[in-house]
């Protein structure tokens, strides 16, 4: 917690400590918490930037969480130190979602970015047969929250496996933390995050266009890509992912074909 936050809510905790044993808490607060004020129903995510974040409805908390058992229960004092970061979008890859008035029905990729399915046969292979009873209307006041990505024309353009295990949790689908190990985010103007990685040999990472600049990942060095056959991609479009499996123990260089500048490593062990 932020220090100017936490001194806050100790203060704050410690006062109202006689009226609610649970404010005494309210100071534990960790990025990731799940938190809400007595008497009031909307819940919080506790971003790992101090900030909260509101599920705009039940079935946007639905696709993070299984139920509310995790809650913590502050006051509404406390909660006031706490600015609100933004809203909370559908985790990705959990279902398909759609806005009220427009026919067309999206996947969702990390970061809010909405796919569109080109076709019944896309959606079908991607979430069975009756993929239909798998998609949500998003109201078109909390559609903004989203951003247009690439469109899924088979199958393979959407990596469901990938994204679930990518994008466990609503720190990493804001990128307020770094993904988990093996995979790696690239940004335009920013390159990858993280830029480093160490895997296991024989292990995948994952690589996930976060905007529509549309990189190229290629192994050093520019621009040959010759230290490791194999490793260079067509241009990744916005929220679709790219996997490469190492099979070679060592320090492995790569970069955005497109803007060499930036690089990154694979270390193999």
């Amino acid at each position: 917690m932020h220090p100017r936050i936490a001194a806050a809510l100790s203060g704050l905790a410690l006062a109202a400590a006689a009226l609610s044993p649970l404010a005494a808490n309210a100071a534990d607060l960790h990025g990731g918490d799940l938190i809400k004020t007595a008497g009031n129903t909307s819940v919080y995510y506790y971003g790992s930037d101090f900030k909260r974040y509101v599920f705009p409805n039940d079935k946007t908390f639905h696709t993070w969480y299984a139920d509310f058992n995790a809650v913590k229960t502050i006051t509404l004092d406390e909660l006031s130190f706490i600015p609100i970061g933004g809203n909370v979008t559908y985790k990705p890859a959990a279902r398909l979602v759609k806005v009220t008035t427009d026919p067309k029905v999206y996947a969702v990729s990390k970061n809010g970015i909405l796919r569109p399915m080109t076709s019944e046969q896309v959606a079908s292979a991607l979430y069975g047969a009756h993929w239909n009873q798998m998609v949500d209307d998003v109201p078109d006041a909390f559609f903004t929250d989203y951003r247009a990505g690439s469109p899924v024309t088979i199958a393979a353009d959407y990596n469901m496996p990938g994204l679930t295990a990518g994008v466990p949790n609503i720190n990493v689908d804001k990128r307020l933390v770094d993904p988990p190990n093996g995979y790696v985010d690239v940004i335009q103007n920013v390159g990858f995050s993280p830029k480093n990685v160490t895997i296991d040999r024989n292990n995948a990472v994952t690589w996930i266009s976060l905007d529509n600049s549309a990189p190229t990942v290629a192994s050093n060095p520019h621009p040959t890509h010759t230290d490791i056959p194999g490793f260079e991609t067509t241009t990744i479009p916005m929220g679709q992912t790219w996997s490469f499996v190492f099979t070679a123990v060592g320090t492995w260089g790569y970069h955005n074909h497109n803007f060499p500048d930036q690089g990154g490593t694979v270390t193999v062990r």
